[in-house]
């Protein structure tokens, strides 16, 4: 049986030697130690274990068997490194890491800051929480092929860390694995990596591309977000959800390439990425989540495919340079706010499969000139094109049966408007302050016209009603100074 070292509590020797046949360097052995500079281990030694050298703040070298360098080399003895063995040994410059070793543990080389390059052995599985988190000077990383898992907060707020070359068997990288990298500029993922955990590259402000593997199918919360410096996205295959947050605030991202399995963009997944101008939905992708594009200020095309379904609560708001919007045929819901105040949007055309025009959807549109409605839209949600200032015309569809509160409410440059034969409803102000509104046309012999429908209207001078009108509510023309003619169809 080998012996175990233990409560070393000598402060007055600067180079230690570990005697043969000890097997374990005990937890907190050396712990604060802050006289010694060099520690010879030899061969024997197995485990090293928690805390055994962490606050070892002048520690500049350890060995194994008199085979000293600038740093530490954990020999292929060596099979496991306790939770916080190294911490805080500021002096440490470089670690090589045998290949014997199988677990790096919790914290164990964390606010080494004078840390320069770690290679880590072909036999290390693990890299425990924050192993390596706060070594400031850390430029490299080399990661074994054996490594499967890259854990919470590994290397986070490594400043000065440039690249990481992620081995073939890693399948996880852990939450805020490497969050605050602030000078990674590079990323090569190994084939196997399955998840990109929530805040995995967060804050890396100097990232520029990211290629995402195939064999990724998850990439969580905030995992790229704040990455200013970032132009380009690949996502591949197998990837389905691109996680709340995921690429928020990529100031500088112009490019992003869908993978063809991707069916969800979540809350916030884009926003004000400010650089983005073009996106092409990808063929499999059915839900645009609230928020996910919104803020994104160059973007001016946006092609949906037939697969999208739903467009959520704000997803382009705020896109003020966006144009032209097409929506594939089954599209069944747009929500509130989705593109309001996208001043520079011209035209939209409405798929077939969109039954409502929600509540604010196109509200402040200033450009917009042109709107075709799909087929089997019936309602149009109140001020759903309230204070487009651009609109001359408007001919609402032959199946929309409700026109609500305030719908096209101050679309100032308003001429004329032909509403079909099958609504039912118009409400309250539905058409308010419509100064150049001169010419409306209802053919619906089944409307109720609610209190102060067209309220406002100062230049309007001829409304036609279909034939039995049913329910004609006072005030209707409230402040339409300039009416002169009402013409009921008998």
């Amino acid at each position: 049986m080998g012996q175990t070292l233990s409560n070393i509590n000598s402060k007055s020797h600067k180079n230690i030697k570990i005697q043969k046949n000890v097997k374990s360097i005990d937890p907190s052995t050396f712990e604060n130690n802050t006289i010694i500079t060099s520690v010879i281990i030899t061969s024997d030694v197995k485990i090293i274990g928690s805390r055994a050298f962490r606050g070892c703040t002048s520690l500049q070298s350890v060995s194994i068997d008199n085979d000293i360098l600038t740093g530490v080399i954990i020999g292929d003895s060596v099979e496991m490194i306790g939770s916080e063995a190294f911490s805080n040994c500021k002096s440490l410059k470089s670690i090589t890491i045998g290949n014997s070793v199988k677990i790096i543990g919790t914290g164990a080389f964390r606010g080494c800051t004078s840390l320069e390059s770690v290679i880590i052995g072909n036999n290390v599985k693990s890299i425990n929480d924050m192993a390596f988190s706060g070594c400031t000077s850390l430029q490299s990383v080399i990661i074994g092929n054996n490594v499967k898992i890259i854990n919470d907060m590994a290397f986070s707020g490594c400043t000065s860390l440039q690249s990481v070359i992620i081995g073939d068997n890693v399948e996880m990288i852990g939450y805020s694995a490497f969050s605050n990298c602030n000078s990674l500029k590079s990323i090569t993922f190994g084939p196997n990596v399955k998840t990109i955990g929530v805040d995995a590259f967060k804050y890396c402000k100097s990232l520029q591309s990211v290629t995402i593997e195939d064999s990724v199918e998850t990439i969580g919360m905030n995992a790229f977000s704040n990455c200013i410096s970032l132009e380009s996205v690949i996502i591949g295959d197998n990837v389905e959800m691109i996680g709340f947050r995921a690429f928020s605030n990529c100031n500088s991202l112009k490019s992003i390439t869908f993978g063809s399995n991707v069916k969800t963009i979540s809350v916030d997944a884009f926003y004000h990425c400010i650089s983005l101008s073009s996106i092409t939905i990808g063929p499999n992708i059915r839900t645009i989540d609230n928020h996910a594009f919104e803020y994104c200020k160059s973007l001016q095309s946006v092609t949906f495919e037939d697969s999208v379904e739903t467009i959520g609560m704000n997803a382009f708001s705020n896109c003020i340079s966006l144009k032209n919007v097409t929506f594939g045929n089954n599209v069944k819901m747009i929500g509130y706010h989705a593109f309001s105040n996208c001043k520079s949007l011209e035209s939209v055309i409405i798929g077939d499969g969109i039954k409502t025009i929600g509540y604010r959807v196109f509200s402040n549109c200033n450009s917009l000139k042109s709107i075709t409605f799909g087929l089997n839209v019936k309602t149009i949600d109140s001020d759903a094109f309230s204070n487009c200032t651009s609109i001359q015309s408007i001919t609402i569809g032959p199946n929309i049966q409700t026109v609500s509160n305030g719908a096209f409410a101050y679309c100032d440059s308003l001429k004329s408007v032909t509403i079909g034969p099958c609504v039912k409803q118009i409400d309250n102000k539905a058409f308010g302050y419509c100064i150049s509104l001169e010419n409306v046309i209802i053919e619906s012999n089944n409307a109720t016209i609610d209190y102060q429908a067209f309220y406002g209207c100062t230049k309007l001078q001829n409304t036609t009603f279909g034939y039995g009108i049913q329910n004609f509510i006072s005030d209707v023309f409230t402040d339409c100074a300039s009416l002169k003619m009402l013409c009921f169809e008998v």
